[in-house]
Formats: structure tokens, sequence, C-alpha cells
């Protein structure tokens, strides 16, 4: 009789969820485990990326999981599912992991504390730029050294020093809170009377469970230009596969996500994001949004998204592999795929289901080939109850 031969389990990939509509986290599972990941799910109950076939395990947060249970359920499902990586596929989500890392809770052993803070760390890089990285107020000194443009601005707990800087620069200005996601925390100004209106608005203190949000406003020169991201994957401070994405839809407009993107190479980005990721020591998948200056041609830095970034699905059919760039990576392999596109190469992609619930009728869609999850039946089903839920 023939002996069973069992092949070793395929490293196993965390992604976790906060959000339960996150649009763009919903594609990620299948294109991991494309890469070879085995892949597991810590989200809530009903989320959209559990419609996706490439999950192996899923685990439930409980509803309405404050940051004890959140913590608590993380550690439990790391008992049980013996992650290789853990991805982060929102921005809540990334900074859940990092308080988690920079404080053990009270009821917690050290041993545990100790084993889910190297995890994290070996995931996502250097633990002591985590919250200055995607704090808004505070980045652009932390990083005043390195060579990276930022747009003139002030961090300022007083609506006299923001008009003082609107007198300087002029109008539009933009304020942001320190943490937003998605164009939220965010106010375009135009007048004296918006200045203070979004000043007034954004100034108040947020209550978070989830640390920390610095006090005052950045109040920032307006550019006038064209919104562009590079999602990449980084390992040890090192950028191993990228590609600039330009925003030439959004929902809702100006400055809300992407629904459609003009994919290409631009080395002036590309060597920006390569510097902001050595000064940071950053590992795993992130994205950085700059604003390209009309007048200039130059990109100036406006956030980094330490998370999984939508699109980043795409990465094989285009030959840049996201998730296998991150495979190789961490296992100390050659990358499978280009670390990014050539020179004047590019690609216009149409988000689905974001364009589509954008505008049924869009001109993208009918002109361009539209990324539907064909093969994926449930998850279409999914995004189809959102469209119908509008």
């Amino acid at each position: 009789m023939r002996s069973e031969i069992r092949l070793p389990r395929a490293p196993r990939l965390l992604l976790a969820v906060s959000e339960t509509r996150w649009l763009g986290a919903a594609r990620f599972p299948k294109a991991a485990r494309e890469a070879g990941w085995d892949v597991a799910l810590l989200a809530p109950r009903g989320s959209l990326i559990e419609a996706s076939r490439g999950l192996s395990a899923v685990h439930h947060l409980p509803g309405q999981a404050d940051t004890a249970q959140w913590t608590r359920m993380f550690a439990h499902v790391v008992e049980q599912t013996d992650p290789h990586v853990i991805v982060p596929c929102d921005d809540m989500t990334f900074r859940l992991l990092a308080a988690l890392v920079h404080a053990r809770p009270h009821s917690m052993d050290p041993a545990l504390h100790a084993r889910l803070a190297t995890l994290v760390a070996f995931s996502l890089g250097d633990p002591d730029h985590y919250f200055i990285s995607v704090d808004k107020l505070r980045l652009p000194d932390h990083v005043r050294g390195v060579p990276v443009r930022f747009a003139e601005s002030v961090s300022t707990t007083s609506l006299d020093a923001a008009r003082a800087f609107a007198a300087t620069y002029g109008f539009p200005v933009v304020l942001k809170r320190s943490i937003s996601t998605g164009g939220n925390g965010v106010a375009i100004c135009r007048s004296h009377a918006e200045l203070e209106e979004g000043f007034q608005r954004l100034v108040q203190p947020r209550p978070t469970s989830v640390p920390p949000f610095t006090e005052g406003v950045l109040v920032q020169r307006w550019l006038d230009g064209h919104r562009l991201f590079q999602p990449a994957v980084a390992w040890r401070g090192e950028v191993v596969a990228a590609w600039c994405a330009e925003v030439l839809e959004c929902h809702p407009a100006p400055k809300g996500p992407a629904c459609v993107r003009r994919q290409h190479h631009d080395p002036l980005v590309h060597a920006e994001v390569e510097r902001l990721v050595a000064a940071l020591g950053m590992s795993g998948m992130f994205s950085v949004e700059f604003i390209v200056e009309r007048s200039t041609g130059l990109p100036h830095v406006l956030e980094i998204n330490r998370r999984a970034a939508p699109s980043m699905h795409r990465g094989a059919h285009l030959g840049v592999d996201m998730f296998g760039a991150l495979y190789a990576a961490t296992h100390g392999l050659p990358s499978p795929t280009r670390r990014a596109f050539d020179p004047g190469e590019e690609h216009i992609d149409v988000a689905f289901p974001q364009e589509w619930l954008r505008d049924p009728a869009s001109k993208w869609i009918a002109r361009y080939p539209t990324d539907v999850p064909w093969d994926e039946p449930e998850l279409l089903d999914a995004y189809v109850r959102l469209w119908r839920e509008k």
C-alpha cells in the first residue's frame, strides 16, 4: 500500500479588516492565493471580503468590537492560524496593530505580547515610525532631513495662525486633521468663511479608542495639479514592487477614493517613495499619495497609507505582482516579478465596483476593460447588492 504524501502547508497570510464595506480589500484573497499564500481573514461578520473564494479560514470580530475585544480576538487568531505575515487592509487596522505593539494590554501575558509584537514588526517594519508615518501633522517635520517634497504648511491650534498662513499663500488652502481616511478630515477652503468653518470643525478633538491623534490642524498650501498614488511593497526599508496610479476619476470628487487610474512609471515619484521607505524602515504593503504640481511637474507628498491599496490585486495581470513580491521578500527568495513598469508603459485601470457604483453609464467603462470578478460569482453578487442598496 502506497504511503500518503503530506505536502507542507503554504505559508499563511493573515488579512485583517475592520471595515465591512472596504471595496478594494475584497479582491485581495484570490490574488494572494494565486501568489502562493494560504489566506486567513480576521474581519467583522458580513464583510464584503468574506465573499472571496481565496480564503481558507475566516475569523469574525465581535459586533462593534472595541480595542480590547479586537486585541483579544487578534491574539486568538494568531495562535490558531500561526500566520507568517499580517497585511492590514484598512487604516483602522493598521492603527490597532501599531497601538498593540507600543502598549501591552494589562491582561495580556508578556510572552504572548512579545510574540505578537515581533510578528507585527516582521510584517510592517520599524515600529518607532508607525504612528508618525500616518500622522499628517507630524510626518513633514519627522522626515525633514529626507529629500522629499511637501507643500508649505503649518500645524496649529490657532485660527489666527491659519488666517495668517492664508494671507501669506492665498486661497485656496487645505486643512487636514492628523488622521483621516478616504478624504474625510480634509477641507479645501476658498474663502475666509470656509477657512473659519473648516478649521472650527477639524480642530475639535475626535473621540477615538485608538491613539494617537495629534491636536491641531495642518494648514497647507493648495497645489494646482493632479493626484496620484504609488502602491508599493517594501521589505526592510527597500521597495521591492511598485507602480504609479494617476487619479482620473474619484468619488466623491475631488478628494475621494480613486475609481479610474492611469497606471504608469514615474521615476521622480518612485525615487521619493524609496527615500521615505528607507527613512521609515518600512515593510509590507502600502501606498503614498502625491500631488504633482502642474506648473513644475514636481511631486509633493500628501500622506502615507500603511495598508494594502486598491488595485494591488491586479499586479500579476500587469506583470508587477504585489502579493508575489511580498511572498518572495518574506521568504528570502528571488522575486518572481518585475519591480516596476517599464518607461513609457501605461494602463488605464477601471476599478470595479467603484466606477460602476459612481456612474453605471461611465464613459470609462464603455471605453476600457473593467475589472469585474466574473470568476468570483459570490463576490460579484455582493457588489450587485451594494448597487441595489444605493
